[in-house]
């Protein structure tokens, strides 16, 4: 379904955000893209979603291909359209609106208005919770309830590819468990793909079936997630899981061998 095709990021023409990223999401699947802050798994996200223009981001070098069209300029409204919708880090909801308004936000692009209000009741029928605070504004929300409403909004754009970034970000851990296993049903019940940007590389892991990880905008690694959990400097460095002590970096490990197309 996507393809991040070797693709290198710049800011402002100067800062080198990513370098020469590759990866895919295929159709209907979970795909974890883990890493440290600063890592560039964000600029990614931005990039795919067509948002990376409005914060002085750009696309130097590589494509990125969903179902066999090219987004590299293509605005962000007509890739909503397309079909990948993005729930941002830290949430951001529209705090002054109430849910259903944000939630009405979420289907701006759409003209098949007649199904608005099934695709509401789908949305309540993941986040119950939401149908009793309609009118309330969402600024009054818990950290949990505005991320079942960022999640919930960018439902409501029928999307076919989901990305979220963080979504695990300031959540009580019983917060981050229930919106898992709730990412877990929409995937499952809706059939659609995910592209998940996460620290908490143990909560990714179990959920998707293959990971990619980046460090300093490289992809280092990548493979299914079972190896990955298995794998010593995943679980010295990401999961915790050492005999040893003293923080170390991916770069110094020796064996940890990229591949050439993220070398070229």
């Amino acid at each position: 379904m996507l393809k991040v095709d070797n693709t290198e990021i710049t800011y402002n023409d100067v800062i080198l955000a990513v370098k020469g990223v590759s990866l895919k999401v295929p159709d209907g699947e979970i795909v974890a893209l883990l890493g440290a802050n600063g890592a560039g798994k964000s600029t990614v996200l931005k990039a795919i979603s067509g948002i990376l223009k409005s914060q002085e981001g750009k696309i130097e070098r590589g494509e990125i291909i969903y179902n066999g069209k090219v987004l590299n300029e293509i605005s962000a409204e007509k890739i909503v359209k397309l079909g990948i919708s993005q729930v941002p880090e830290g949430r951001k909801v529209f705090a002054d609106l109430t849910v259903y308004e944000n939630l009405r936000a979420g289907a701006f692009t759409r003209r098949d208005r007649k199904r608005f209000k099934r695709d509401l009741g789908e949305v309540f029928a993941y986040f119950p919770q939401l149908e009793n605070f309609l009118n309330i504004k969402a600024g009054y929300l818990s950290g949990g309830e505005q991320q079942m409403l960022a999640i919930g909004r960018a439902i409501m754009s029928n999307p076919k590819l989901l990305l979220l970034d963080e979504p695990s970000l300031g959540l009580a851990p019983l917060a981050v468990s229930e919106i898992f296993t709730i990412i877990e049903r929409i995937n499952i019940q809706k059939s659609i793909s995910i592209l998940l940007v996460e620290q908490n590389a143990n909560m990714a892991l179990q959920l998707a079936k293959y990971g990619y990880i980046m460090e300093n905008g490289r992809i280092v690694m990548d493979g299914m997630c079972e190896n990955l959990k298995k794998n010593e400097d995943v679980m010295e460095f990401y999961l915790g899981i050492t005999e040893k002590g003293g923080k170390k970096s991916f770069a110094d490990v020796k064996h940890y061998k990229r591949r050439k197309r993220w070398l070229s």
